[in-house]
């Protein structure tokens, strides 16, 4: 489309543009335009015209992407409460190609990972019916409960991928249940091998625990 435009603005046919990503010209090098100018043109000249140019790539191959957390958590042992204060991740998931989109994506599957863990329980009564069923019963995470989140990258280059890049889409929401769960028992001294880590389920190892001692 963006040479096609080019083409019909200097009057000439396709295969008469030269486009090396900015500019525009004839192969005669008469006439040339650059992709802004040509764009702003379009756009405010013909009806708010765009240029839109879209490309695919399927991969055949999937390579995994890798990450690393560690978590600094705050457990009230007189009412099982959890409270992350901390929590940073290491993300290779080959070149990040946009380094502020998929920072946010992994950000967001941390929160989704941390909400697992720590809130999310689907509960159903004896006939099956959904006994959680609105954001009173079913707790997600805030950005709040959350104090201080930091994700980073260590770059590597996968052949296969686009421009060297793995996925990013889901390796987020995979380390928080370990990370978390091994910060408590850093903590306190307790394993809760079942998720959400409830308030509930805590004090009850706690208590274990502490009758195993006596």
């Amino acid at each position: 489309m963006i040479i096609e435009e080019a083409a019909l603005k200097f009057g000439v046919s396709k295969t008469e543009i030269h486009f090396d990503g900015k500019i525009l010209k004839t192969t005669d090098g008469k006439k040339e335009v650059s992709l802004k100018e040509l764009s702003t043109e379009l756009f405010y000249n013909n009806n708010q015209k765009q240029l839109v140019a879209c490309e695919s790539y399927c991969g055949e191959k999937s390579p995994a992407p890798f990450m690393g957390a560690f978590t600094e958590v705050e457990v009230d042992t007189e009412t099982g409460k959890v409270e992350v204060k901390d929590y940073v991740s290491i993300v290779d998931c080959g070149t990040t190609i946009n380094p502020n989109l998929a920072r946010i994506q992994v950000e967001g599957g941390l929160l989704q990972g941390i909400g697992m863990t720590l809130y999310e329980n689907v509960v159903r009564n004896e006939a099956g019916k959904l006994l959680t069923n609105n954001l009173m019963q079913y707790k997600v995470p805030t950005r709040k409960d959350v104090t201080k989140l930091t994700v980073e990258f260590a770059e590597s280059y996968e052949p296969s991928g686009p421009y060297g890049a793995k996925s990013v889409g889901e390796i987020g929401i995979d380390t928080p249940p370990a990370a978390i769960a091994n910060a408590i028992f850093n903590a306190c001294g307790v394993r809760v091998r079942d998720l959400p880590i409830t308030p509930e389920k805590l004090l009850s190892e706690i208590n274990n625990l502490k009758n195993k001692s006596l």
